[in-house]
């Protein structure tokens, strides 16, 4: 599963959008991890993206 993900993410937004991150607790707790496969993402931008829009 997760090398299919990141397949897909690659194809979509290139190798250079596309990082590992470490897994951590935020809303989700990861339980259903335990019981199927599963695959979390991040969308959205970084504080850099967002500063250079005001500049």
């Amino acid at each position: 599963m997760y090398e299919h993900v990141k397949n897909v993410a690659v194809s979509l937004l290139g190798l250079k959008n596309y990082k590992d991150v470490p897994p951590m607790m935020g809303a989700e707790d990861y339980f259903y991890s335990k019981i199927v496969p599963t695959a979390f993402y991040y969308r959205g931008v970084r504080i850099v993206d967002i500063i250079q829009l005001y500049e």
